[in-house]
């Protein structure tokens, strides 16, 4: 949005005739691929389209499909001749896998330089340790849903089972009959009764018309959250689909504390030895000096980027926002989303870089580069719905 700003602007002053744009010799353009975005592309293209012969051009992208024919584009549309510079080679290691449901580990299947534990080539694609990976995943749905449905089953047929003997016994009250008559008789055999209107015999596959249930997204979160963390791949930036998903995964993780880490070991006996006393005491020390030091830094930074906004006449302090997303921030963990205060939403991005946020959910608002170091970058869904989907 503020490419599109600013480039707003500067057209308006080169009409206007801006002097400062007659010096203007080359204009970079990054992530071109956005000439593709069906809201945005409009703006890249008349940019591109609309600046001065003479101005050089460089566009710059990893994910631009055919490359070749936005060149051929670029040159009838700017009428001179354009170069296409490809780089296959990559200067930080991009490593690619997936958690591993059955032994809570990260698995990698593909990498940009060659892993000589793994015994595989730079850009070699792993297909066995793929299909690993995903077949168990939806192994464990699977057996997830079976499980679900069972219990609904049961749940349905032990109380189908109490409201028929109710019925029964309301009958026998009555002088039999009724409206189940205890048999097959009369309008369904009770409320309980098998094939009934009720909910006795039917229970089973009424159960199953509820279809299966839903992955649980906050418990998905916790476990990766705690693989990351024992494999020492924080901070990470888990990218969301929707702004409540990112709140969700959050608020589930924030049970870890993965700022200040686990409570140390209980104190050791006398009986234990004094070896067992010192080394304890050591330990301990190093942790409270860590927890001492980060919450100093936690505390300059709130003076640093949000202490003036306490007083009047912001009040941030008053607000649920400030104070929720203060409480995820105490734990090592955030949300960041385009719905949020500007101000908490940067100063998130400003934790994220003192490394005082291990883990943040995050939609694509959230730029990922030089000022956000993550060491981990991990996508809830490998498709993003809009109104254009069919599903």
């Amino acid at each position: 949005m503020i490419r599109e700003g600013y480039i707003s602007e500067t057209q308006d002053n080169q009409d206007k005739g801006d002097p400062d744009l007659e010096r203007l010799g080359c204009v970079v353009s990054d992530e071109i691929h956005y000439i593709n975005d069906v809201e945005r592309g409009v703006v890249w293209e008349e940019t591109l389209m609309h600046l001065p012969k003479d101005v050089q051009s460089v566009a710059l992208s990893a994910t631009l499909r055919h490359p070749e024919k936005f060149v051929e584009w670029i040159e009838s549309v700017r009428s001179r001749t354009g170069k296409l510079v490809i780089r296959t080679d990559r200067h930080v290691p991009l490593h690619v896998g997936g958690l591993d449901p059955k032994r809570n580990d990260l698995l990698e299947f593909y990498g940009t330089h060659k892993d000589v534990v793994a015994n595989r080539s730079a850009g070699e694609f792993d297909h066995q340790i793929f299909h690993q990976l995903f077949s168990r995943k939806a192994l464990e749905n699977k057996n997830s849903i079976s499980a679900d449905t069972t219990r609904m089953a049961q749940k349905e047929v032990a109380r189908g089972g109490r409201d028929a003997e109710l019925q029964a016994q309301r009958d026998a009250f009555a002088g039999g009959g009724g409206r189940g008559g205890g048999s097959s008789g009369g309008r369904g055999g009770g409320r309980g009764g098998g094939g009934g209107r009720g909910r006795g015999g039917s229970s089973a596959s009424n159960s199953n018309n509820k279809g299966p249930p839903k992955v649980n997204f906050g418990h998905e979160c916790i476990q990766l959250a705690s693989s990351l963390d024992k494999v020492d791949k924080l901070p990470g930036i888990v990218f969301c689909m929707s702004r409540r998903m990112c709140v969700q995964g959050a608020h589930a993780c924030k049970s870890l504390n993965l700022l200040l880490g686990k409570k140390g070991p209980k104190k050791p006996s006398e009986e234990e030895g004094i070896f067992a006393l010192q080394q304890w005491e050591a330990e301990e020390h190093i942790r409270q000096t860590k927890v001492r030091t980060i919450e100093r830094k936690r505390a300059q930074m709130h003076r640093q980027h949000l202490q003036k906004f306490m007083q009047e006449p912001y009040n941030l302090g008053d607000l649920e926002a400030y104070r929720d997303i203060e409480q995820l921030l105490s734990r090592g963990v955030a949300y960041h989303h385009g719905g949020m205060l500007p101000i908490l939403r940067e100063y998130v991005e400003l934790c994220f870089q003192q490394r005082l946020v291990r883990l943040v959910f995050a939609t694509e608002t959230l730029a990922v580069g030089v000022n956000m170091p993550a060491r981990t970058v991990v996508f809830s869904q490998v498709d993003k719905p809009d109104e254009n989907s069919s599903g």
